[in-house]
């Protein structure tokens, strides 16, 4: 019994996360979305932080947040083992 209630919530928390995720992705809202590229990065989900801060490095670019978030995006990409693309990052 406990296993099996173990496993229903786990089976939310899962779709929970995920649903918070598509929400931050079709936002409008960039700070936002930049908040929550580097709780992601922190929490070692360097796809999901690289997918927010792909979008953004283009939309701030030639703000305070450009060149954090380019770093940041390398270090997701260096951190998902994708090394071409975060020495190109690096680079910039």
């Amino acid at each position: 019994m406990k296993k099996i209630v173990f496993l229903w919530m786990m089976s939310a928390f899962l779709f929970t996360s995920c649903g918070e995720y598509n929400k931050i992705l079709k936002s409008t809202d960039y700070e936002l979305k930049y908040s929550y590229a580097k709780k992601y990065f922190n929490a070692k989900q360097y796809s999901k932080s690289a997918t927010l801060l792909d979008e953004l490095v283009t939309i701030f670019k030639g703000t305070a947040y450009a060149e954090e978030s380019l770093y940041l995006l390398a270090q997701s990409y260096y951190g998902q083992k994708d090394y071409q693309s975060a020495s190109q990052y690096f680079e910039t």
